[in-house]
């Protein structure tokens, strides 16, 4: 009586949970990045200013998703996708607010906006990997150009509008985005976003010890 062959388990049950664990956080902090920034659009609209706020710092962000658009449509990552399609929408709508405070033509600025993400995902679509990967991990210190400004902010004692909501909230998902680096094993993904967030939270820790110091000042007063 021939014996029945008992062949070895498949890790491919595995690496499926996996990839689909990857996947669905992917998403979840893709939809954490649709509402990031809003808190700071409507904060900057509603009070007719960016003080604190660096505005380099979020040209060259909206630059670095637009060129992270680009790499997801082709390593055909569709969360990378569809979260940077719509961070890019609000992101916009920052610069907008933004360039109204300073009274610049809206509808120049918005063409402008327009030709840019055309240009970069394009670039990002077609130069070679390597060059993307290192410009992400380059373009991930972007945001210390906030860190700066608001120790700038805590030096002097003055107003800030930038908001802490929008800074939470990112901090949430960039803490999403390097599980899902993790999980896939994206190099890009886990450098870029482990510069990023250290540069956030440290942010948030000086935006939140200036607007403590500035009430503190306020209640002395009176």
């Amino acid at each position: 009586m021939r014996r029945r062959r008992v062949e070895p388990e498949r890790p491919e049950g595995d690496a499926m949970e996996m990839s689909a664990l990857a996947l669905s956080i992917g998403y979840v902090a893709g939809v954490v990045g649709l509402v990031t920034n809003v808190p700071q659009a409507v904060r900057v609209w509603r009070s007719h200013s960016d003080q604190g706020v660096n505005v380099t710092m979020w040209v060259l962000t909206f630059v670095s998703f637009c060129a992270w658009l680009g790499y997801g449509l082709r390593m055909g990552n569709y969360p990378i996708i569809l979260a940077n399609i719509g961070v890019m929408t609000v992101v916009a709508v920052v610069l907008v607010a933004i360039a109204r405070t300073r009274q610049r033509n809206l509808i120049r600025d918005l063409l402008l906006i327009a030709v840019l993400v055309a240009v970069v995902v394009g670039l990002a679509f077609v130069v070679p990997v390597p060059i993307v990967v290192g410009y992400f991990v380059a373009a991930s210190a972007v945001p210390w150009l906030q860190v700066r400004t608001s120790s700038n902010t805590l030096r002097n004692g003055t107003p800030s509008y930038v908001s802490r909501a929008t800074l939470s909230i990112r901090t949430l998902g960039m803490s999403l985005w390097l599980v899902h680096g993790l999980l896939v094993g994206d190099d890009a993904i886990i450098v870029a976003i482990s510069i990023t967030l250290t540069a956030t939270i440290l942010t948030l820790v000086l935006e939140t010890v200036s607007s403590r110091r500035r009430d503190q000042i306020q209640v002395q007063a009176t």
